[in-house]
């Protein structure tokens, strides 16, 4: 698995519900005009609104379980009429012992944990 950065959409919905890592560096989406930044935000004091951080996927997991309880993670699966593996997201949430999977299929892990973390995100 891969460390991928989340998507504008997911960043800008984990600003909205509290995600702050707290770096003064690092990627950045830019809301307007949607696009990737690396940045030092030192000299974007006044600006930060409409700035996005642009966190990893393993991060934002790690801030769901340890804020609000919730794993979200990508599960393999042999896909037998394709012959390949597929992804499924499977949800965990300790508070209530409540499991769910999404059964959307999805042709990477990565792919597969992006759709997880925002629809958990949604959720909040």
């Amino acid at each position: 698995m891969k460390n991928e950065l989340i998507s504008f959409e997911t960043a800008k919905l984990a600003k909205e519900k509290g995600f702050n890592n707290a770096v003064d560096w690092g990627w950045y989406y830019d809301s307007r005009d949607s696009n990737l930044t690396w940045l030092d935000l030192g000299s974007y004091l006044n600006q930060k609104d409409f700035l996005y951080q642009a966190t990893t996927q393993a991060l934002l997991q790690r801030y769901l379980r340890e804020v609000h309880g919730v794993n979200v993670w990508a599960r393999p699966v042999y896909d037998q009429d394709f012959g390949r593996i597929i992804y499924l997201i499977a949800y965990l949430t300790s508070e209530d012992f409540i499991e769910r999977e999404s059964f959307a299929f999805y042709e990477s892990s990565e792919e597969a944990l992006e759709k997880g973390l925002l629809e958990e995100l949604k959720l909040i």
